[in-house]
């Protein structure tokens, strides 16, 4: 088994890299999803000018297209995909299974794995079902305006490409989705069952551990590499300021993720986006003044 520290790298370095991964693959299905939506629309009924006639069979047509929108996302191959990436999960799960091993003994009880295969199977209904509802009501948003206004047909399909495959800088709409969700499902289903796992050990100080970046929030640059006491991390939760820290204010800070508190800190972390994660330090490793700061705190003896 690799040691402590390759394993939080490695660790770390999936959640920077296997999301992104998996969202930059989704380009290919923009395309091919939209080629298959563009053979469904020859059905539309056309006035001698080219543009769409404002007709019942048309606004069929368009619910047509609408309810065919799921299989049409599904058999560009995109399950594939997302079957592949779900396996990535459980190679995350293994990670932070042999992280805590490092440390001592660990038993995955029922509730353990209980929790990880619900949030495993909340992100696969989030990366198919959530992507394909979405996708279908834009879509058929799109179309019924085009019937509705007479829209030109080349005006339409070069519309619908740029809402698939994107335009003028910005990403189709697949992979803008993707994009977000993926990462957020894949941290947070990383940090609940790190977090499961660190209920055995009665953990009382964390590193808040993670790469910064351009867009990373100020409440995470300032806590980027610094060590906590669980019940300081807990009050972050709560809105509770400490430790010289300039956020929460007035409760909260940019980017907090609804439904953050004492306990689900520990899995939405700063929130949107947020790659950072917590990671376990024996009490013999935590800074000095740390360790004096919630010793006076009343957090530790």
């Amino acid at each position: 088994m690799a040691s402590f520290n390759q394993l939080v790298k490695d660790k770390i370095d999936r959640i920077d890299n296997i999301p992104d991964k998996f969202a930059n693959g989704v380009t290919k299905f923009q395309r091919a999803a939209y080629e298959r939506i563009t053979e469904l629309l020859k059905q539309l009924e056309l006035t001698p000018t080219g543009t769409i006639a404002l007709t019942d069979a048309n606004f069929a047509i368009v619910n047509q297209i609408g309810n065919a929108i799921p299989d049409t996302i599904y058999q560009t191959g995109y399950l594939e995909d997302v079957r592949a990436f779900m396996s990535e999960f459980d190679q995350q799960a293994v990670i932070n299974t042999d992280l805590y091993k490092s440390i001592g003994e660990v038993n995955i009880e029922s509730a353990n794995q209980a929790l990880y295969n619900q949030s495993k199977q909340i992100a696969a209904e989030q990366l198919t079902t959530g992507l394909s509802t979405q996708i279908q009501s834009e879509v058929k948003a799109l179309l019924n305006q085009a019937v509705s206004t007479s829209s030109n047909y080349t005006d339409l399909l070069t519309n619908l490409r740029n809402y698939f495959e994107g335009s003028q800088g910005l990403e189709g709409s697949m992979q803008r989705y993707v994009k977000q969700q993926a990462f957020d499902l894949f941290t947070i289903t990383d940090r609940q069952y790190s977090n499961s796992l660190a209920d055995q050990f009665e953990i009382e100080f964390y590193k808040y551990q993670g790469g910064t970046k351009d867009t990373s929030r100020e409440f995470c640059v300032e806590r980027a590499g610094k060590v906590y006491h669980k019940k300081e991390i807990e009050g972050w939760g709560e809105g509770q300021k400490c430790c010289g820290l300039s956020y929460p204010q007035s409760g909260s800070w940019p980017g907090m993720a609804k439904g953050t508190n004492a306990s689900t800190i520990f899995a939405l972390a700063g929130g949107y986006n947020c790659s950072h994660v917590f990671i376990p330090v024996g009490r013999k490793f935590v800074p000095q003044d740390v360790l004096r700061r919630a010793i006076e705190s009343g957090y530790t003896t």
